[in-house]
């Protein structure tokens, strides 16, 4: 198991997902994002000037508004700290990834389902800890699915991520504002903390926290 002292490593061993493959689309895929981000979404970006990415597993945590948001929320970083989180693999429902282009693109990317029933033999938080074990980050929205009329509960999944200890939680908010032509995104990241003892809305609290 990897520890907060472990450099960030690629996994090596032949698995479902093929890590160079998802970096790979991923390095191509945060260029477009970043466009879209900066232009299209006509997007802001508030980051710590403090703000260092630890080693070992990475957790990180969003709200949950738009169906895009775990992309802009990448594409949006600095390439140097984008280089740093990656891998990183996104747990989305089902009901995406069993769609017959989507699920395929996604599973390019770095998406997985959030439960069993498709025939992914990575799914859940077993793929997720087995992800954390190598070093690499995970994407969580722990309302699983969007708030657009107000917060949701928290799911109790990532209370089991985050009380690993040699994983941190890296918590983030994405704001999106209609505009009479297209959309205004504002994304605000915090800095990365343990989470061992906190609760699962304790810990979706650090996000909307940075919206408020």
């Amino acid at each position: 198991m990897t520890t907060k002292n472990s450099p960030r490593t690629h996994h090596t061993t032949r698995q479902y997902y093929q890590v160079g493959t998802v970096i790979a689309a991923q390095w191509v895929g945060f260029w477009i994002l970043k466009a879209i981000f900066w232009t299209v979404a006509r997007g802001q970006r508030h980051l710590p000037a403090n703000l260092v990415i630890p080693p070992g597993g990475l957790v990180l945590v969003s709200n949950h508004y738009h169906y895009y948001d775990a992309f802009m929320l990448m594409g949006a970083l600095p390439w140097r700290i984008f280089r740093q989180v990656q891998p990183v693999y996104f747990m989305i429902g089902n009901g995406y990834m069993g769609h017959p282009v989507a699920g395929r693109l996604g599973k390019l990317v770095g998406t997985f389902p959030s439960h069993a029933g498709l025939g992914f033999p990575a799914y859940g938080l077993s793929f997720a800890h087995k992800t954390l074990d190598a070093g690499h980050s995970i994407l969580i929205m722990p309302e699983g699915r969007r708030a657009q009329s107000g917060r949701l509960p928290a799911k109790p999944g990532v209370v089991k991520l985050a009380a690993r200890d040699d994983v941190t939680i890296w918590p983030m908010h994405v704001a999106w504002k209609k505009r009479w032509l297209g959309w205004q995104l504002t994304v605000r990241y915090d800095l990365p903390r343990a989470m061992t003892h906190h609760s699962a809305e304790e810990i979706l609290d650090t996000a909307y926290a940075l919206g408020a």
